[in-house]
């Protein structure tokens, strides 16, 4: 019986909504499948065991993930990397034996009307990365499903949330169908969304999923349950005496904001006056003048390319002291409000439905419990 291997990188449910409906369509038409979420804890155990898949030559594997900046989330990267040498004898083999691969991906959508969400280049990005690893991909498609940015935007109300969920229905039965036919089809990437993709992709990558993670905050409602550190895919949450604190490890992933079962993860204002204070003031540092001397035998656009570098890294590093200060006074019960207290107070959050808040993973640890 051929096995069709489910890696998942999922934030909200999104992803592993649709890894779940396409496999149990595959198992009607019969498939075994296996489900293995991607996380850190998972690329750490591929790392240290330093070798490949064991799979057989049927076998496919299918790689879901969200969508963020038009490019594929770091972690599933960096999972795909991890997987050692996909090919399971000889260093080349004939393109009929390579291993099958097949690219889900899943982007953000608000209107049930216009398609106002896009996959960007992260399909071709991924297939890039599977290419160089011995995968023969041979099919790519994409899926839009309810936006879950709860940190800037309210999600949709419940009635636009089944309209969106149920205009990929169809393409869930036809991707499925595709799939155990081994049909070929790939989803385009015009140039547009490469020319596009790539720099915001990186610049997520490097700046924006650690600016996310500096603007969340636990309000006075926060119980110290610890489901938000505990089922954080990225392991990027630490309690700090009963209080969460994030690390520069997150990959803005939404999944604390929108799991939390008291609301009580924010978007923190003061946190993000702090983030641009240190933004609009790392330029009056008393290193810059000293850079600038020291390297005044470059170029000017040399010189100022490395005090830009220098600056971030200075940026991440002071911030990163301050949040241990404001983690600190977090534990004070008269601050912990004005610490917490931020716009997200009143935006919707978004699980998939079909997802249950105390159960929303699928690693291995989570599945033999």
């Amino acid at each position: 019986m051929s096995i069709a291997r489910f890696h998942v990188f999922t934030g909200t449910g999104n992803s592993l909504f649709v890894a779940r409906k396409v496999a149990t369509l595959l198992e009607a038409r019969g498939f075994s499948t296996q489900m293995i979420e991607v996380t850190a804890a998972e690329i750490s155990r591929l790392r240290a065991a330093k070798e490949g898949l064991a799979r057989e030559g049927g076998d496919l594997d299918v790689f879901v993930f969200p969508v963020y900046a038009m490019a594929v989330p770091r972690i599933m990267s960096r999972y795909m990397k991890s997987l050692g040498a996909a090919l399971p004898t000889a260093s080349v083999l004939p393109r009929a034996a390579l291993p099958r691969a097949a690219l889900l991906s899943v982007n953000g959508r608000m209107s049930d009307k216009v398609r106002d969400g896009h996959e960007g280049q992260a399909l071709a990005q991924a297939e890039r990365i599977l290419g160089r690893q011995g995968w023969e991909v041979f099919y790519r498609e994409t899926f839009d499903y309810p936006q879950n940015i709860a940190n800037f935007f309210s999600a949709q109300n419940a009635e636009r949330q089944a309209g969106i969920i149920s205009l990929m229905e169809g393409r869930t039965h036809r991707v499925a169908a595709d799939l155990a036919e081994g049909k070929a089809l790939k989803r385009p990437c015009h140039l547009w969304a490469h020319a596009l993709g790539w720099p915001f992709g990186w610049l997520y990558r490097i700046f924006g999923r650690r600016c996310f993670g500096m603007l969340f905050a636990a309000d006075e409602r926060c119980d110290g349950c610890g489901l938000c550190a505990s089922r954080c895919p990225a392991s990027a949450i630490t309690m700090r005496g009963r209080r969460p604190s994030w690390s520069y490890k997150c990959e803005g992933c939404e999944r604390c904001i929108n799991i939390c079962p008291k609301k009580a993860i924010q978007g923190s204002l003061v946190r993000l006056a702090v983030l641009v204070a240190i933004c609009s003031t790392v330029g009056l540092c008393p290193l810059k003048g000293l850079v600038e001397t020291a390297f005044a035998f470059l170029p000017a656009w040399a010189v100022g390319t490395l005090w830009t570098l220098l600056a971030i890294v200075l940026g991440f590093a002071f911030m990163r002291l301050i949040d241990l200060v404001l983690v600190a006074l977090g534990l004070v019960p008269i601050v912990r409000p004005i610490l917490g207290f931020g716009w997200t107070r009143w935006t919707r959050r978004y699980l998939d439905p079909n997802s249950a808040r105390s159960r929303f993973s699928i690693s291995r640890d989570i599945e033999a419990s």
